[in-house]
C-alpha cells in the first residue's frame, strides 16, 4: 500500500512521513514493519489509498478528463514549433552528412592515389612523402569513419520518422 502511494504521488518516504507528521526514522521503521501507526495515521494512509481509485480506469476519473484536454490543447499549440525544430535539426544533420561524405570521398581518392603511386618507381624523398601522406590519410579516415557516417544516416532516419509521425497529429 505504501509503495503504491509513493509511486502514484511521486513521493519518497520523507514526504509521506511529513504528511503523516512522523519523523523520517519512524516512517522507515513503519515501512520495514518494525513499528506501527496509530489509528489516526492509518486513516490518513487509507484515505490516500482510496483516493487513488486504482480499480477505476483513468478515462473514467472526472478530474483527469479535463486535465488531459488541457494537456492536449497545449501539445497541439507546441507541435508545429517542435516540428519546425526537428526539420531544422534534420537540415543540419543532412548538411553534416553531406560534408562528411565529401571529405571521405576526397580522402579515399587521395589514399588510392598514394597507394598506386607507391607501386611505381619513386625516389626516396617522394616515397617517404607518400608513405607519410598515406599514414596521415588513414588516420584522417579513421577520424571521419564509415561508422560515423552510418550513425549520422541512422540519426537522420530517426528524425525523419519522428517528423512523419508528428505531422498527422497537428490536425487531430
Amino acid at each position: 500500500m505504501f509503495e503504491l502511494i509513493k509511486e502514484c504521488f511521486g513521493i519518497r518516504s520523507a514526504s509521506l512521513a511529513n504528511y503523516l507528521r512522523l519523523s523520517v526514522d519512524m516512517m522507515n521503521s513503519v515501512l520495514s514493519d518494525r513499528r506501527g501507526l496509530d489509528l489516526e495515521q492509518w486513516w490518513a494512509v487509507i484515505n490516500l489509498h482510496e483516493a487513488l481509485k486504482k480499480d477505476t480506469a483513468l478515462e473514467e476519473l472526472e478530474h483527469i478528463v479535463s486535465f488531459r484536454t488541457e494537456q492536449a490543447a497545449a501539445a497541439q499549440q507546441r507541435l508545429p514549433g517542435e516540428i519546425r525544430r526537428l526539420e531544422r535539426m534534420l537540415e543540419r544533420r543532412e548538411e553534416k552528412l553531406e560534408q562528411l561524405q565529401k571529405i571521405r570521398r576526397a580522402r579515399l581518392r587521395g589514399l588510392h592515389a598514394c597507394i598506386s603511386l607507391l607501386e611505381t618507381d619513386l625516389d626516396a624523398h617522394k616515397r617517404e612523402w607518400m608513405e607519410l601522406t598515406k599514414k596521415h590519410l588513414r588516420w584522417k579516415l579513421e577520424e571521419s569513419s564509415l561508422l560515423k557516417e552510418q550513425l549520422l544516416e541512422a540519426e537522420i532516419r530517426g528524425i525523419e520518422t519522428r517528423i512523419e509521425w508528428l505531422k498527422p497529429r497537428i490536425m487531430q
